[in-house]
């Protein structure tokens, strides 16, 4: 903007033009007060702080003050921005703006002029279990500041492992890994948004309780993992010993191929696929099967009579799905069986059953169990205990069947995991299983 030139004229106008030269330089005044009330990222002002800042948000009051807070240090200061131009009435006075920063979320910090927001602060209250293992849970609490508002939990995204999950204050272990808890509340007027604070749990897979695990004098008789890149076929067979589908069960929709057993990220990978492959009837004649998946046995190589059994493993889920853990006799006379495990679809629910009698006239007792847990994420503990006129069956150390009596089976048996096809499965569907181990 610029003034406007005042042209010479004569006696008769020189009143006029010194009223129009007193309203115009009025005008100006008012206008450069305007410009720079509407322009205060255009004023240049400079700070000093005894320590830095804390990261966090910036938020402006309306009164114009500035009150820096951290709530990392006990340092508050006041910054001061000085105008060439001040008040109109005023020219040198100073003019305040307000900043309140702070780590946590954003909240409304509106308040009188040099007046700076309380702080709060987060105390856990609840300790996290001494030994922290997969499957299991932990509720977490804690007290906040003077605000009022809840404290609110979240799994620290920095931490990206997937070590736990979290739903409310429940804390969930899906595998092994360092679970980070972030506790946060938000502020008021009055008060501002507390600092975070966190909770770290190393989560491990967990020694089997002296129910489940191995017993006094048990020693490890069978560890199966699975490093490198591929299947070592010294230990595992990748079909049954009387053909690759089970020719007892018609629903079932898989014929087996060693390709579907994949190996990375230290675990064994059964995997199905939609995919049409040529396989046989029990009598030998071709056969085309709907689906090609995988499975692994001990029959070659490792059987056993008694013991514990112990698999690390993770479900696929989903509706056609049928993965099992189990037991068959090494002299192939069925039955007995023992099933450790077995799912259909589901993302939580499991059955256990053990077969005895004759083939004409089986005879089973099983038992259905749900858990609190959802056995499709995370690597989840299946367990046997296998003795003479008893079995018991855990899952994540917890007791979820038991069965006695001279209908336990008493003779050599071999240890299977495979994934068959009983419906109308989505192709790619992976049984995960991280390691099987025997004790005897």
């Amino acid at each position: 903007m610029s003034l406007r030139r005042i042209v010479k004229g004569s006696t008769s106008h020189r009143f006029l033009k010194i009223v129009a030269l007193a309203v115009s330089c009025s005008t100006l005044v008012t206008m450069i007060a305007l410009e720079v009330s509407a322009s205060p990222n255009a004023i240049t002002a400079k700070s000093s702080l005894s320590q830095p800042f804390a990261f966090g948000r910036y938020q402006k009051n309306p009164t114009g003050s500035t009150t820096t807070t951290s709530t990392d240090t006990t340092t508050t200061s006041t910054t001061s921005v000085a105008t060439s131009g001040g008040d109109v009435g005023n020219p040198g006075a100073s003019t305040n703006t307000s900043t309140a920063i702070s780590n946590g979320p954003a909240s409304a910090t509106s308040g009188a002029s040099h007046t700076s927001l309380l702080t709060q602060t987060i105390t856990f209250t609840s300790t996290p279990p001494t030994n922290p293992t997969v499957g299991g849970t932990y509720n977490v609490s804690a007290t906040g500041g003077g605000s009022g508002n809840p404290v609110t939990f979240s799994i620290a995204s920095s931490f990206a492992s997937g070590a736990c999950s979290i739903s409310g204050a429940t804390v969930s272990f899906t595998v092994v890994g360092k679970c980070v808890v972030d506790a946060d509340q938000v502020g008021n007027s009055k008060f501002i948004a507390a600092s975070q604070v966190q909770q770290e749990i190393a989560v491990t897979a967990g020694q089997i309780n002296s129910a489940a695990g191995p017993a006094s004098g048990l020693s490890l008789r069978f560890d199966g993992t699975f490093n490198g890149t591929g299947l070592d076929m010294a230990i595992w067979q990748t079909c049954y010993p009387f053909g690759c589908t089970n020719f007892g069960n018609p629903q079932e929709k898989e014929w087996y191929a060693a390709s579907q057993d994949q190996v990375s990220g230290s675990a064994l990978h059964l995997v199905e696929t939609q995919t049409p492959t040529l396989g046989t009837t029990e009598s030998g004649a071709p056969e085309t099967y709907s689906y090609r998946s995988g499975m692994v046995t001990t029959y070659s190589s490792f059987n056993f009579t008694y013991g514990y059994l112990q698999v690390v493993a993770r479900i696929p889920g989903g509706t056609g799905t049928w993965p099992a853990l189990w037991l068959l006799p090494v002299n192939r006379a069925w039955p007995p069986e023992i099933d450790m495990m077995e799912n259909w679809g589901s993302s939580n629910a499991i059955q256990s059953t053990v077969y005895w009698g004759t083939p004409g006239d089986p005879q089973q007792a099983h038992q259905e169990f749900t858990s609190n847990n959802n056995l499709t994420t995370g690597w989840h503990t299946y367990g046997l205990r296998w003795e003479p006129g008893s079995l018991t069956w855990y899952l994540d150390g917890q007791v979820v069947d038991t069965f006695s009596g001279n209908k336990v089976p008493s003779q050599a048996m071999y240890f299977l995991a495979n994934l068959a096809i009983d419906g109308s499965a989505a192709s790619n569907g992976s049984f995960d299983i991280q390691s099987v181990q025997i004790y005897q």
